[in-house]
C-alpha cells in the first residue's frame, strides 16, 4: 500500500515540474513580445513627445523597482494626466511703455514752456513731455521742456489733458467718430492712420474716451442741473443691454441742451433723478407710459396717438369708421397747432381754446370708447377701443393740448426719438456698452456733444475744439454760464412771495 502511493506523489510531482517549465516558458514568450510592443509605440510616442526617446531607461533597485527620480510611469492613467495638462502658449514679446526719451528722439521739433509772466532767466527745467499736434493736414510729435518759476509756477501744454500726449483736437474726432458717427475704436484709429498719418492704437484711444469722460463729467452733472430747470422737456427711450442684462437708453432734452442715459432702469427713479419733481415745475413731453405720470404740466405726444390710429386704417381699409376716426383726429390736431401758433391770442384766450379742443376731443372718441354691453369681437376693433379710451383718458386730465396754453411747447417728442435713432442702430449692431462704466462714459461724451451741437448751431470739428480748448484755457465753460443764469431765473420765478 505504501509503494503504491510512493509511486503516485513522484508521478504527481514529474507532471507539476513539465507544467512548471512550461508556464516558464510561456512567459518568456509573453515578456519578449510585451519588449516588442513597448518598443513600437516608444517610438510613435516620440513623434509627439521627443523626449521620451531621449530619456534613459529606468535603472532598477536593489527591490527590482525603478528609481522614483529617473522613473517615468507609463501607465494608461499616467497618458491621461499628460494629455489633459494644457500647454503653456508662448507669451509675445511685449515692447513695454515707450520711455520719453525715445519720444523725443522722433519728435519733429522741441520747443521751450515757461509759466506765464517768469522770465527764462528765473526758471529752471522741471520736465520733458511730448504731445501730438495736427499740423498743415498730419500730425506732428512736438517735444516740450517744461520751466519751473522761482515760486513753484508751472508751465502747462496748451490745447492738452493734464498728463496727456494729444491735442484736444483729436480727442474731440475720436469722440464724434466713436459716439456719435458710431464707429468701432479700431475703424477710428484706422481713420486716423489714413487722414493724418497719426499712428494710434485701440487701448490708447480706449484710455483717450475715459480721460475725456472725467473731463466732462462737470459738464455733464450741468446738464443735468440745465434740463431740470428748463420751461421745456421731452423724453423717449429704447432698449438697451449691458453686461447680459436689459436696460434701457434714455434721452431728455429741451431746446438748447441734452442729456442721454444710457443702462437706465426704466421708471420714475431715472425720471426723478433727472427732472426732480421739487425742481422741475414745468412741461414735459413725452408717451403715454405709466413711469411718466405724477407730474403737474404734461403733453402726450400725438405722434404716438396719429400712428396708432394710421396703422389701423391702413392695415383695415375696408372698416370706414378708422379711416374716419383718423380724418377726424387729424383735422382737430391741425386746428389745434393754428391756435397754438397765433400770436394774437391772450393766455385767457388759449386756455379757452384748450377746453373747447378738450371737449371736441371727448366727443370724437364717445362713440368709439368700450361698451360693457357690446364687447370688441376681433383683434383689431378692441386696439380701435382702447386709443379711444386712451384719448379720452388724456382729454380729462388736459395732457393733449398743452401745446396750445404754452406755444413753446411741441406737440410730438419726435427730437427724442431723433436723438435716440444712434442708440436703436447701435443696438441692432450688437455696439452696446458691456459695463456700467462704459455706460457712464457714452453718457457723459454724448450729451456733452450733441449739447454742444446746439449752442453751435452747426457742430465742426473745428468750432468743437475751439469752444473746448477755451474750457481748458478759462476754465470755465458755455454750460457753467448758462447754469449760474438759469438758477438766478428760477429764484425769481419761484421764490417765496
Amino acid at each position: 500500500m505504501d509503494v503504491r502511493r510512493l509511486k503516485l506523489d513522484v508521478s504527481n510531482q514529474t507532471r507539476s515540474l513539465d507544467s512548471l517549465f512550461e508556464l516558464i516558458e510561456g512567459l518568456d514568450r509573453r515578456v519578449r513580445q510585451l519588449e516588442v510592443e513597448n518598443s513600437r509605440l516608444r517610438e510613435r510616442l516620440g513623434k509627439y513627445e521627443p523626449e521620451v526617446l531621449k530619456s534613459p531607461k529606468p535603472e532598477s533597485t536593489s527591490d527590482g523597482q525603478a528609481s522614483g527620480a529617473d522613473s517615468q510611469d507609463y501607465s494608461l492613467q499616467s497618458e491621461e494626466k499628460r494629455r489633459r495638462k494644457k500647454k503653456k502658449k508662448r507669451k509675445p514679446a511685449r515692447q513695454g511703455r515707450v520711455s520719453t526719451e525715445e519720444k523725443l528722439k522722433s519728435a519733429e521739433r522741441i520747443e521751450d514752456l515757461f509759466p506765464e509772466g517768469i522770465s527764462p532767466k528765473q526758471s529752471e527745467l522741471d520736465s520733458v513731455r511730448v504731445a501730438w499736434r495736427i499740423e498743415d493736414g498730419h500730425a506732428v510729435l512736438v517735444g516740450y521742456r517744461l520751466h519751473r518759476g522761482p515760486n513753484g509756477e508751472k508751465a502747462d501744454i496748451p490745447d492738452v489733458l493734464p498728463q496727456g500726449e494729444f491735442d484736444m483736437q483729436i480727442i474731440v474726432a475720436l469722440a464724434y467718430l466713436t459716439y456719435i458717427l458710431r464707429l468701432s475704436l479700431d475703424q477710428a484709429c484706422e481713420l486716423f492712420q489714413f487722414f493724418w498719418k497719426l499712428p494710434m492704437a485701440k487701448s490708447q484711444a480706449d484710455a483717450l474716451l475715459n480721460q475725456l469722460a472725467r473731463n466732462w463729467d462737470a459738464e455733464f452733472q450741468r446738464l443735468c442741473e440745465l434740463l431740470a430747470l428748463s420751461a421745456v422737456a421731452w423724453t423717449d427711450e429704447t432698449g438697451w443691454k449691458i453686461a447680459g442684462r436689459a436696460d434701457n437708453a434714455a434721452v431728455f432734452a429741451s431746446p438748447e441742451h441734452t442729456v442721454l442715459l444710457y443702462g437706465c432702469p426704466k421708471g420714475n427713479a431715472t425720471l426723478e433723478k433727472i427732472l426732480p419733481p421739487g425742481v422741475f415745475r414745468r412741461v414735459l413731453v413725452s408717451d403715454d407710459h405709466s413711469s411718466y405720470q405724477g407730474l403737474s404740466k404734461m403733453q402726450k405726444c400725438w405722434a404716438h396717438l396719429l400712428r396708432k390710429a394710421i396703422h389701423l386704417a391702413v392695415l383695415y381699409p375696408e372698416h370706414a369708421v378708422y379711416r374716419c376716426f383718423l380724418d377726424d383726429l387729424l383735422a382737430l390736431y391741425r386746428q389745434a397747432q393754428r391756435r397754438r401758433k397765433d400770436g394774437r391770442l391772450s393766455e385767457s384766450g388759449r386756455r379757452r381754446w384748450a377746453n373747447e379742443f378738450n371737449n371736441q376731443a371727448r366727443a370724437l372718441c364717445v362713440p368709439h370708447c368700450w361698451n360693457r354691453a357690446q364687447p370688441a369681437r376681433t383683434a383689431h376693433a378692441k386696439d380701435h377701443e382702447r386709443l379711444a379710451n386712451e384719448i379720452y383718458r388724456l382729454a380729462e386730465l388736459d395732457q393733449l393740448f398743452t401745446f396750445v396754453v404754452h406755444p413753446e411747447v411741441p406737440g410730438t417728442n419726435n427730437s427724442s426719438e431723433q436723438l435716440l435713432r444712434g442708440a436703436a442702430q447701435s443696438r441692432k449692431l450688437d455696439r452696446t456698452s458691456k459695463s456700467d462704466h462704459g455706460c457712464r462714459r457714452r453718457s457723459v461724451i454724448t450729451s456733452v456733444l450733441e449739447s454742444l451741437r446746439k449752442h453751435l448751431g452747426t457742430l465742426t470739428l473745428q468750432a468743437a475744439t475751439d469752444t473746448v480748448k477755451q474750457w481748458l484755457t478759462t476754465g470755465r465753460s458755455v454750460f457753467t454760464s448758462q447754469l449760474n443764469k438759469a438758477k438766478r431765473l428760477h429764484k425769481l420765478n419761484f421764490s417765496p412771495g
